[in-house]
C-alpha cells in the first residue's frame, strides 16, 4: 500500500510536468519556501480499519546545494457513531424500562510535529525529495453517549457521558516529495509520508496527498 501511494505521488507529478499548459518555472532552486496541502491519511493499527482525512503545514530551507531541512505539522483527524432507536434496558433485576434514543459518536484525532532533513534534486520545473527526520506526536481519542427520551425506570440515563484517551510520543518520519514548478514562485506538490511512533510503531500512519508550495526566496 505505501509503494503504491509513493507510486501515485510521482506519477501525477511527472504527468503535471509533460503538460504543455505549465508555465515556465523559477531559474534556480528555492532557498526558502513554505507549502499546505491536504491528502487521505491511513493508520497502520489494526483497530483503525478507515482512512481519514488529513491535512499538513511546513517551511522548508536548504542548507546545502541537495540538503533542506524542513518542520512540519500534520493532523487526521476522523468521527464514526451510530444511532439506537426504542432500546430496552435491562439489569440484575430484569427489565428497567426503555429508552428512545442513544446516540454514541467516537472521534479520533492525530497531530505530529517535526523536523525533516531531505536531499534534493531535479531540474527547476521538478524536483525531487526523500529523506526523513524525528519528531512528536499527540493521539486523543473522545467517545460520547447522548441519551435522551427515558422513561420513569430509566430517568437516570437520560445524561450525556464522554471519556477522553491521550497519549503521546517521540516518532520517526520518512518523506518522498515531488514539485512541479507551475509559476515562478508558485509549485505544486504530491506527497507521501510514513510516521512510526518510538513507543508503538504498529501505531503509526501514512499519508498521501498533495498542495501548493510558495517560494519566498
Amino acid at each position: 500500500m505505501h509503494l503504491n501511494g509513493v507510486a501515485i505521488v510521482a506519477v501525477s507529478a511527472w504527468a503535471l510536468a509533460l503538460s504543455p499548459a505549465v508555465v515556465r518555472g523559477q531559474d534556480a532552486p528555492p532557498k526558502l519556501t513554505i507549502a499546505a496541502g491536504g491528502g487521505i491519511a491511513t493508520p497502520f493499527h489494526g483497530d483503525f480499519d478507515f482512512t481519514a482525512p488529513a491535512w499538513e503545514v511546513s517551511v522548508r530551507g536548504s542548507i546545502a546545494r541537495h540538503v533542506a531541512v524542513e518542520g512540519f505539522f500534520e493532523q487526521w483527524e476522523h468521527a464514526q457513531g451510530n444511532v439506537l432507536l426504542d432500546q430496552a434496558i435491562q439489569g440484575p433485576g430484569g427489565f428497567l424500562g426503555r429508552v428512545a434514543r442513544i446516540e454514541q459518536r467516537t472521534t479520533y484525532r492525530m497531530r505530529t510535529a517535526g523536523v525533516n532533513v531531505l536531499a534534493t534534486g531535479g531540474s527547476p520545473r521538478v524536483s525531487f525529495v526523500v529523506g526523513g527526520g524525528i519528531g512528536q506526536l499527540a493521539y486523543d481519542r473522545r467517545s460520547a453517549n447522548t441519551t435522551s427520551g427515558c422513561d420513569a425506570g430509566t430517568a437516570q440515563l437520560c445524561r450525556s457521558t464522554e471519556n477522553i484517551f491521550s497519549s503521546e510520543s517521540f516518532t520517526v518520519q520518512g518523506v518522498a516529495e515531488v514539485d512541479v514548478a507551475v509559476a515562478r514562485r508558485v509549485q505544486v506538490f504530491g506527497r507521501y509520508v510514513i510516521v512510526v511512533p518510538v513507543s508503538d510503531p504498529g501505531f503509526g500512519h501514512g499519508s498521501v496527498g498533495g498542495g501548493v508550495r510558495l517560494v519566498l526566496w
